[in-house]
């Protein structure tokens, strides 16, 4: 078959074929159309023309199915939220971005892993609307957040999809302009395999998303294949270092080589470096050691609701305000009055 070019890309369409029965396999016209959903779904992910209807193949496709037109039905009600985890500065000691998490309770699923639904929006077009969604909301609780006092910087995570949507940085401009929010206190993070896949498209849709003054960062750094062209290439701020090589730090040899190696190649670069899964006080301290500028991870908070990260953040950077206010040197005048007085 012969590619279809569009908006200068390759697309290579193919087709898969599902087949359900009637009255084998239902008497219903709705219930047999959903059948043959799943049994197409079964084709494209055995890589076959086509394929019949078996109820044995059926549970997972078919909540699948079903998890599409509800999570597009969730976008925009309480059922879907963003949970926030703070990121920790290790060397001021205060909490000053956040990363902001999606959430779905389903009515009768209850807690859905955003590993299972985010693989479902990714393959489907609702990425589109539930990344804008998300970077929304984020927006409008930085806005609430900086009213409250609070001023920090708060990221999103963008898939591959979103990567290769030349519209996107067009979209975000607006996005961004509507909420009233600095472009620079929102971050989004990225993948290295995320740039794997047309990369020159990706390249040139973060560019200009670096172009509106937006923060970009590399996320789980180290677990992608790509060259080190794209991190000398690629207009980011940070390096976030997968929580992988930080969790087996204190036993492992050759994570503490690649802990200690990913800070001195990012701050070479004039990067700052980000530790994901921070969990002990030895892992916190050994990373402040090796240079790095932040650290996330349930040594300070899991990810939580926005109201009580807003509260654990206030009581966090207010602790660190007194520990750095009793170790500053008395002025020179105090300092002789009290030894005049112990005297």
């Amino acid at each position: 078959r012969i590619p279809i070019q569009a908006a200068g890309v390759a697309i290579d369409v193919g087709v898969h074929i599902g087949i359900s029965r009637f009255p084998q396999d239902s008497r219903d016209a709705d219930a047999l159309l959903k059948y043959a959903d799943v049994a197409m779904y079964v084709a494209k992910r055995r890589g076959g023309l086509f394929e019949m209807y078996d109820a044995a193949l059926d549970e997972y496709t078919l909540r699948k199915l079903t998890m599409v037109s509800e999570l597009r039905a969730a976008i925009g009600t309480p059922a879907l939220s963003l949970h926030y985890q703070p990121q920790v500065n290790l060397h001021t000691q205060r909490a000053e971005s956040a990363e902001a998490l999606l959430r779905w309770k389903h009515p009768t699923l209850g807690v859905v892993s955003p590993g299972e639904f985010m693989a479902v929006a990714e393959a489907t077009d609702l990425i589109q609307p539930l990344t804008e969604w998300t970077i929304v909301e984020a927006l409008s609780q930085i806005r609430r957040w900086h009213q409250r006092g609070l001023a920090v910087r708060v990221a999103v995570n963008l898939s591959a999809r979103i990567l290769q949507d030349t519209a996107f940085p067009a979209r975000l401009r607006t996005l961004i302009e509507a909420s009233g929010i600095k472009p620079r206190q929102l971050e989004l993070e990225i993948t290295e395999s995320a740039m794997m896949q047309d990369s020159a498209r990706a390249l040139g849709v973060v560019r200009q998303i670096h172009d509106l003054g937006v923060m970009i960062a590399i996320d789980d750094y180290g677990t992608g294949f790509s060259s080190l062209a794209y991190l000398r290439d690629l207009p980011v701020h940070a390096l976030k270092l997968d929580k992988s090589f930080v969790m087996n730090a204190r036993t492992r040899e050759d994570d503490r080589v690649i802990v200690q190696s990913t800070a001195q190649l990012a701050h070479a670069l004039g990067l700052q470096v980000v530790a994901e899964g921070v969990e002990t006080e030895w892992e916190a301290q050994y990373l402040r050691e090796a240079g790095y500028d932040f650290g996330q991870g349930y040594h300070y908070n899991r990810a939580i609701p926005a109201a009580e990260c807003f509260l654990w953040m206030q009581k966090f950077n207010a602790a660190a305000a007194s520990a750095a206010a009793e170790l500053q040197p008395l002025p020179a005048a105090e300092f002789r009055q009290t030894a005049a007085r112990s005297r």
